[in-house]
């Protein structure tokens, strides 16, 4: 079970302030699934019903590199939160030979929503995301 911790604002990273709050294809209209990685779950939920922290991993396999930047958004695509890549995973390249970064890790915030959240992974090729399906039935998507 996440803990509950208190946070008086969600720290979205500075490069999301403009997306919050928007439709999601109005600054990425193209989707691929050239990508692979996972969003695994809710690290904490905020008090008050704020937020959450959300954790997973993401691979640009188009590129081969680590994904450095993350949107969530909700099932009508409007954007709900942000995340920050370049965290330790070693498990993935351990598993996956084909992934060839330690740092495929990211971490960010989504203000809590009724409706699924889904990680969006914004790729290298200009205007792109490539979504990250849950690690498990209950990944994170549904809060």
């Amino acid at each position: 079970m996440p803990t509950v911790a208190a946070t008086p604002s969600l720290p979205y990273p500075m490069w999301s302030s403009q997306m919050i709050g928007k439709p999601l294809r109005t600054f990425f209209p193209t989707i691929t699934t050239n990508c692979m990685g996972y969003l695994d779950g809710v690290a904490e939920k905020y008090a008050g019903g704020r937020g959450a922290q959300l954790r997973g991993w993401g691979w640009d396999t188009a590129a081969n590199v680590a994904v450095d930047r993350v949107l969530f958004a909700d099932n009508l695509g409007v954007v709900l939160g942000a995340a920050g890549g370049g965290a330790s995973r070693p498990d993935v390249p351990q598993t996956l030979p084909q992934v060839r970064s330690q740092t495929t890790g990211w971490q960010g915030y989504v203000g809590i929503t009724s409706r699924p959240v889904q990680a969006w992974g914004i790729m290298r090729a200009p205007a792109t995301v490539c979504r990250f399906p849950p690690a498990s039935a209950t990944g994170g998507e549904t809060m």
